[in-house]
């Protein structure tokens, strides 16, 4: 007899959302987290992309967590010229409380029957031959091993370097090599010129040598977050940008948030399933909250049928499952380490805002 019937590893968007259909289901699910507190440390804004399921997704969470919602784009080239500005069709979505947010679909999910235990790091996985029997956490309570006939990792990007990726031999089945960097986000009071509702996408590799873009995430009136590589990328951009030079000048720093990104920003991996391990969300490369929710929808379809008929190749269909579905164009931004400033001008001067318009219109039809 195992423990549990599913082991989903990281409670976040993607695996509460996981762990709650799954239990709806009747099936014995625990939801393992590493850190102390689900939500914390916060690793982004808070934004969700607009799509049908977002529709669907807002009507399930109090109002309160809800900040605002997008009304437009603006799209600034590396010189600090507006290359466009337009009204949302529907991508744009909504700012949420991104720490209460994640606490509330976790609940969702307790609520639904699935059991969670935070601060508790899996530190490797258990195998009979080419079958993971489980996992071996540690927690406050010591070190044990947990067992299950699924297991599913949710646990971000890290989990290619480290976590269940890694641990299950995951990474390892992808031939293109991935690279993963460090990046920040910093959230400014008294910032100058911002609209609310209004996201900012500045092109520049000043921003960040290896994405060559930020994001500037309005909050409210005078309160935004901003991407950057570093925080001597940050003073640079301070100190020089044509735009956000002026905008700074008074701004007060409050709160720093930071993670891991890939080179190969929102380009899901190959292969996400080995024997009974799969991988979802950030995990298996799809990056945003809503493409990491829609692949725990997924994930969990095909989770029920392996359950049901006690055979581990019915995972397999979920890889089918995903590169079939709209995921395979739910990408927010591209790789342009190629390009240098001077490129990236000229592109965006010559097309820059029907690319920018074809991107977000890529990601607004996703759909379950």
């Amino acid at each position: 007899m195992v423990d549990y019937d599913v082991i989903i590893v990281g409670a976040g968007p993607a695996g509460s959302t996981t762990a709650k259909i799954l239990a709806e289901e009747k099936f014995n699910v625990l939801l393992l987290e590493e850190h102390n507190n689900i939500g914390l440390p916060q690793h982004c804004s808070g934004w969700i992309s607009g799509c049908e399921y977002t529709d669907e997704l807002i009507k399930t969470i109090p109002q309160r967590l809800i900040i605002q919602k997008v009304k437009g784009w603006r799209v600034w080239s590396p010189k600090g010229k507006k290359i466009c500005e337009f009204e949302d069709f529907g991508f744009g979505g909504y700012f949420v409380d991104r720490v209460n947010f994640d606490r509330e679909l976790a609940k969702q999910a307790a609520k639904k029957g699935a059991k969670i235990k935070v601060a508790s790091k899996v530190i490797d996985i258990t195998t009979e031959g080419s079958i993971s029997k489980g996992v071996i956490i540690k927690s406050k309570e010591g070190s044990e091993e947990i067992t299950a006939d699924v297991i599913i990792g949710a646990d971000g990007v890290r989990s290619f370097l480290s976590g269940v990726a890694k641990k299950s031999g995951l990474s390892e089945l992808e031939r293109k090599k991935r690279e993963f960097f460090p990046g920040i986000q910093i959230e400014f009071i008294n910032i100058a010129d911002i609209d609310p509702g209004i996201i900012e996408i500045f092109f520049g590799f000043d921003f960040d040598k290896n994405f060559g873009m930020a994001f500037l995430s309005p909050l409210e009136e005078n309160l935004a977050l901003i991407g950057f590589g570093n925080y001597r990328d940050y003073l640079k951009i301070k100190k020089d940008h044509p735009v956000l030079s002026k905008r700074l000048k008074d701004a007060d720093e409050i709160r720093y948030l930071g993670g891991m990104y890939c080179s190969r920003f929102g380009e899901p991996l190959k292969t996400c399933v080995k024997n009974n391990v799969a991988l979802i969300g950030d995990a298996a490369g799809y990056h945003g909250i809503i493409p990491a929710c829609i692949s725990g929808h997924y994930v969990s379809t095909v989770t029920k049928d392996v359950l049901a008929k006690e055979d581990f190749s019915f995972l397999l269909a979920y890889d089918k499952k995903r590169r079939k579905s709209s995921l395979k164009d739910a990408r927010m931004a591209i790789d342009i380490r190629s390009l240098n400033d001077e490129k990236l001008e000229n592109f965006l001067q010559a097309g820059g805002k029907d690319a920018t318009y074809m991107m977000l219109e890529l990601i607004s039809k996703l759909k379950l």
